[in-house]
C-alpha cells in the first residue's frame, strides 16, 4: 500500500505540471477527452488501493478509492463492483443494490458474479432487519412492563372514596310500648257528708236544739 501511495503522490505532482487544454470556442462541441497515460496509471493505482482496503475491511476507504478511479473511468468494472460491495457492508443496502445493478448494465458478461453479490447483500439486509425488529419487540415489552405498575398505582390513587352507609332508623315496636308503665290515675275520694240523726244530736251534751252538720 505504501508503494501505491508514493506512486499517487508522484503522479499528482506530474499531473499539476502538465499544460492546460486549449479553450473551446463558443458554439462548438468539445471533443471527447481521451485519457492520458498518466490518468490510466492513476486509475489502476486507485483500483488496486481499493482492493487492498477491501481485504482489510476498510470499507470507507474502499468507497473513497473507487470513487477516484470512477472519476477517471466511469466504466471501470472492478471499481463499480467493489464500491457496491463496500456500500452493502456498511449497511447502505439501497445504494449497494443500485450500484451493482449499474455494474450489470455496463458489464452484462459479469452478471452471474454480480447477482451472487446482490443476493448476499439482500440476505444480509433481512438479517439486520430481523435483529432490529427483535430488539424493538424486546424494548417495547420492557417498556410495557414498566408502565403497567405505574398505571395501576395511578388508578388506585384516583379511586373514588367509599360513601358511608346511612344510619338505619329502627322503628319501635308495640312491644316496647308495652314496657312503659302506664300512668295510674288516682282518683280522689269524695268526702262523704253524713246526716246526723236527731237522736244522736239530743244525746250529745251541751248540744243545741238546732241540727249540726259536721264539716
Amino acid at each position: 500500500m505504501r508503494c501505491y501511495h508514493e506512486s499517487l503522490l508522484y503522479f499528482r505532482g506530474v499531473h499539476k505540471t502538465q499544460p492546460m487544454a486549449p479553450s473551446v470556442p463558443e458554439g462548438t462541441t468539445p471533443p471527447e477527452k481521451k485519457k492520458t497515460e498518466l490518468e490510466e496509471l492513476m486509475e489502476k493505482v486507485y483500483s488496486n488501493l481499493s482492493m487492498c482496503h477491501m481485504k482489510k475491511k476498510n470499507w470507507e476507504r474502499v468507497i473513497e478509492c473507487t470513487d477516484r478511479a470512477l472519476g477517471i473511468n466511469p466504466n471501470n468494472e472492478k471499481a463499480i463492483f467493489r464500491k457496491g460491495k463496500a456500500q452493502g457492508e456498511l449497511g447502505f443496502f439501497e445504494k449497494a443494490e443500485k450500484t451493482l445493478k449499474e455494474a450489470i448494465e455496463k458489464h452484462p458478461a459479469e452478471a452471474p458474479a454480480i447477482n451472487q453479490e446482490l443476493e448476499r447483500i439482500r440476505q444480509k439486509e433481512k438479517e439486520v432487519k430481523k435483529k432490529h425488529d427483535s430488539k424493538m419487540r424486546g424494548f417495547l415489552s420492557r417498556e410495557k412492563d414498566i408502565l403497567q405498575p405505574e398505571s395501576k398505582a395511578s388508578h388506585s390513587d384516583t379511586a373514588p372514596a367509599e360513601k358511608p352507609e346511612p344510619a338505619k332508623i329502627e322503628e319501635v315496636g308495640s312491644d316496647n310500648e308495652e314496657d312503659k308503665s302506664p300512668v295510674k290515675e288516682t282518683k280522689h275520694e269524695e268526702a262523704k257528708i253524713e246526716e246526723v240523726d236527731d237522736d244522736d244530736e239530743k244525746d250529745a251534751p251541751g248540744s243545741s236544739s238546732k241540727s249540726a252538720i259536721p264539716v
